[in-house]
């Protein structure tokens, strides 16, 4: 099974998406040079094998589905929000908060409880 230890030894080096917090408002949203990626890229991308362009920068839904592949047991609004705050910490260049919350929605941690 795939894990984030081995995602971010193959992505070393997340930048955040915009250049400001303006610049993501806008509707100029411009997507970066192919190679360059975010945290919840750097899982997209690998979950899915899709390289470059949107890919590299998902939107919280993607990225909420490659987390959920690596996890089946996140529900999908936990997965959404786990998503979301991997993207913001990311944005924020906490790039160290960013895999760690990766790690922890991967590993099952933050899940809720089965059932029995």
């Amino acid at each position: 099974m795939l894990t984030i230890a081995e995602i971010r030894r193959q992505y070393p080096h997340p930048i955040r998406a915009y250049e400001s917090n303006s610049e993501a408002c806008s509707p100029e949203r411009r997507l970066k040079p192919d190679g360059e990626y975010c945290v919840a890229g750097a899982i997209y991308m690998s979950v899915t094998g899709k390289r470059g362009g949107g890919n590299a920068f998902p939107m919280p839904a993607a990225a909420a589905r490659a987390l959920a592949i690596l996890n089946p047991r996140l529900s999908p609004g936990e997965a959404y929000a786990l998503a979301v705050d991997i993207i913001a910490a990311n944005d924020c260049e906490n790039f160290e908060e960013a895999w760690l919350q990766a790690e922890q929605a991967t590993d099952g941690e933050l899940c809720r409880e089965e059932k029995e």
